[in-house]
């Protein structure tokens, strides 16, 4: 991870919807490939790759948590990709799915780098665990800021 990098991407992870869909996040980053729709043409950079699609699971290359540059990205791509696990859902149920999945996705991926964070305190000390800590606190941090700006958001309506 660079130093600038506006953004984490997602660990590996599983998340079942409250609909009863599971998502699963290959933690592959790719680009993705094929025509996006114009309401999410500006999402490029964000948008995963459907690897495979069955009835009530759907698997993803990737999610991104990104910095504040891109505010809403997240919440755009669970968006559409929710709508292809569950198409036709109305916007309400859509609403709580991402919020549900956000959720989900933030605590997984905030409990895997304070795992690592963890590990590497029973480390002795050498050059890789110095530049791993350094990738754990900005990925933990990264997070944390992302849901500083989740509540904010909710906060102001």
């Amino acid at each position: 991870m660079e130093e600038k990098c506006p953004w984490v991407n997602s660990v590996a992870a599983e998340i079942d919807l409250d609909s009863g869909v599971r998502l699963e996040i290959a933690g592959i980053s790719s680009i993705h490939k094929g025509k996006l729709a114009p309401q999410v043409k500006d999402l490029k950079m964000f948008m995963p790759n459907v690897i495979e699609k069955k009835n009530d699971y759907l698997k993803v290359s990737k999610l991104t948590i990104p910095d504040e540059r891109s505010p809403l990205a997240l919440r755009r791509v669970l968006a559409s990709v929710i709508s292809v696990a569950l198409p036709g859902v109305d916007r309400k149920k859509l609403l709580e799915e991402v919020n549900h999945a956000e959720q989900k996705l933030l605590d997984i991926n905030e409990n895997y780098w304070n795992d690592l964070s963890d590990m590497l305190d029973s480390v002795q000390n050498s050059g890789i665990k110095t530049e791993l800590k350094k990738l754990t606190n900005k990925s933990i941090e990264h997070i944390m800021s992302y849901r500083k700006r989740l509540l904010r958001r909710k906060h102001d309506g």
